[in-house]
């Protein structure tokens, strides 16, 4: 049984996304412009109108689109970590049956997480403390699971069709607290930048609203295809790990 290091193998996904962003970049610009041009589009419809139907529907549209494009860019860059293909530009936009498998199996392991977790909050809130001492380690449970049965999604883009669920948690068994310390470190790693983007927006919007949506439209750019980048090679790492028992 294989133990993970949590620091190294967040460590190492964070430095390979660092020492092959041009890749990254390749791999993922046209969806970030994608997203990008679809964002825009909703604010200039929409604008601060959030509750009508019409701009639920977009938004809702809005959230599938950026699951679509994770799935698109992590396939392409699981690929290009595990098995060293750089698709050329002309063929980032991918949209095929390891896409659609990848997606499909990306949300089952987030409702297998997520409801869960709705259910113990659900039954948490009827005490306000009994909330606070339940639900951050409940969160971090649920995040472990959600990353132990995730190590299907790299075998998925490799066109694997004989690993499970079952056996990306029989592979990562004995590492569920690991795996928690991983899922944690990720997630600030994520949320350290998009506080920094929050606060320089509203600083911003002190002075000019204008100036302030444009610099968190602009800045969403680099931070989203980074975030997805990051997400994926977590994965990858965890996966090259336990699965093809290679080292950080």
């Amino acid at each position: 049984m294989r133990k993970l290091p949590p620091f190294r193998a967040v460590s190492h996904a964070l430095k390979s996304v660092i020492a092959y962003r041009m890749a990254g970049i390749q791999i993922g610009a046209l969806w970030v412009a994608i997203l990008f041009v679809v964002d825009v589009a909703e604010r200039l419809l929409f604008g601060a109108e959030t509750n009508s139907g019409p701009a639920v529907v977009a938004r809702l549209m809005s959230v599938f689109l950026g699951f679509v494009a994770f799935s698109s860019v992590a396939v392409n860059w699981h690929r290009f970590i595990l098995r060293d293909e750089l698709p050329p530009l002309t063929k980032t936009f991918r949209l095929d049956r390891l896409v659609t498998r990848y997606l499909g199996n990306s949300l089952l392991t987030l409702l297998a997480g997520v409801v869960p977790l709705a259910l113990i909050a659900t039954i948490a809130a009827v005490s306000q403390s009994v909330a606070v001492v339940v639900m951050l380690p409940a969160a971090l449970a649920a995040g472990a699971f959600i990353t132990m049965l995730s190590l299907k999604l790299p075998a998925v883009a490799l066109d694997r069709q004989d690993f499970t669920f079952s056996d990306a948690l029989k592979s990562a068994e004995g590492n569920f607290w690991r795996i928690a310390v991983v899922f944690w470190l990720n997630a600030v790693i994520i949320f350290l930048p998009a506080v920094a983007l929050t606060l320089i927006v509203d600083q911003l919007r002190q002075s000019s609203p204008a100036l302030a949506v444009a610099t968190g439209l602009i800045l969403s750019i680099p931070l989203s295809l980074f975030f997805t980048l990051f997400s994926a090679n977590v994965l990858t790492s965890l996966y090259g790990f336990f699965v093809e028992k290679r080292d950080f």
